[in-house]
Order: structure tokens, then sequence, then C-alpha cells
């Protein structure tokens, strides 16, 4: 199955906003918010932000408690929508890429739009 890095995006902000870190919520409750997407579909990306390490899950999966520090790195290199606009331009030639790749084009895009280019 192939990644949809805007699901992905979007899932960390929601996990971000509804999670306590303590006290889990779980994956069926967030597959609400998703009704158009297929539900294998939505599974396979829980999966793969959890076995990627950008969120804390229980063993099956059912329970999200909260995104890892490693996740908040990605999500905050990717927050702005003007950033996530700029990288998925970047990205469209390519059918995908790694995520490292994606948070170094996210980084110089915020660098570019901080005038920060060149310094950090």
């Amino acid at each position: 199955m192939k990644l949809d890095y805007d699901l992905i995006r979007q899932l960390l902000l929601d996990i971000e906003e509804r999670a306590e870190g303590f006290i889990p919520d779980t994956a069926s409750s967030y597959r609400k918010s998703y009704p158009k997407i297929d539900e294998k579909y939505f599974l396979y990306h829980i999966k793969y932000l959890s076995e990627s390490g950008y969120i804390k899950t229980g063993i099956d999966l059912e329970d999200i408690y909260d995104i890892t520090p490693r996740g908040r790195e990605y999500l905050d290199s990717i927050r702005d929508q003007g950033v996530w606009e700029e990288v998925k331009k970047k990205l469209q030639p390519f059918s995908s890429v790694p995520s490292d790749i994606l948070v170094a084009l996210a980084k110089d895009a915020l660098s570019h739009l901080l005038g920060l280019h060149g310094t950090v």
C-alpha cells in the first residue's frame, strides 16, 4: 500500500490535539473523523506511524496514547501549511521519498521563510 503523506500529517495533527499522553484514545474514535477513507488504508497509516516511532500505541494498535518526540519533530517540520505546500511541490515528481528527505525539505523551506538559509 502506498503512503499518503497528507493523511499522515493530518493524523499527527489530530493525535496531537486529542491525545492526553497517559489515557489512550482508540483508533476507532479517530477513524470516525475520516469517513471517506477505507478502514484498511486508515489502519495501515496508523501502523506506519506506530512502527516508525511517530506515535505511541498499544500492542494491538487500537489504543493511541500520544505522539512521540520523534513524531513531534516530524510534525513540527511540516506543521505550517505554507511549508507543507512547498514540500509537496518538490515531492510531486516522485512516487515516494523517505521521511528523512521529507523532513530535510521541510526544514529547508522553513529556513527560507524565516530568512535563516545558510545560517543554520
